[in-house]
């Protein structure tokens, strides 16, 4: 439905209520197009679109606005007025337009998180594979890191003798 439609639907339903239009407390659609500058200028496959959305939107409401066959209807003023009161099928337009906005905009916050959260963890994975190789490509001073990690002083003076007897048996080797 687009604004013109819901203008339109508005009209139709306002002289749905219009007296002159009644006989025996029917309605034809054909007076009703004819009494009106608006919808004269519709054909009749528009007429019915409008009619079709009418009936769509009216499964909605706990009474029925119009009931019938599909060129002559009983309408029910009290419910069609109340409808139109309440704001319409305009109302009903703009409220579909927000939805849809607000579906957008959640679908758009959606693809903006993952494409931000697949940036931030490649460049998560490329500092610490950088940082991999650093480690490897200079193992004392991955053991200086260890030594320092470590806080524990009987950790740190063992880790030492260690390193002491690596030297004295490398000597002793040679």
């Amino acid at each position: 439905m687009n604004w013109k439609q819901a203008k339109l639907l508005d009209i139709l339903l306002k002289d749905f209520t219009i007296i002159k239009y009644k006989g025996n407390g029917y309605t034809t659609v054909e007076k009703v197009k004819k009494g009106n500058k608006h919808l004269n200028k519709l054909s009749n496959l528009e007429i019915d679109k409008l009619l079709f959305i009418i009936k769509k939107e009216q499964l909605k409401l706990p009474k029925p606005m119009l009931s019938g066959d599909i060129s002559i209807f009983l309408a029910n003023e009290y419910t069609i007025n109340e409808f139109l009161n309440s704001g319409g099928f305009k109302k009903i337009f703009w409220k579909n337009i927000w939805e849809l906005y607000l579906k957008r905009l959640v679908q758009l916050i959606a693809i903006i998180s993952f494409i931000k959260l697949v940036i931030f963890g490649l460049n998560k994975y490329i500092s610490q594979s950088e940082k991999i190789e650093d480690d490897k490509s200079s193992p004392q001073q991955s053991e200086k890191k260890q030594t320092k990690v470590l806080k524990d002083s009987s950790d740190i003076h063992y880790h030492k003798s260690n390193l002491i007897n690596q030297e004295y048996d490398s000597l002793k080797v040679q």
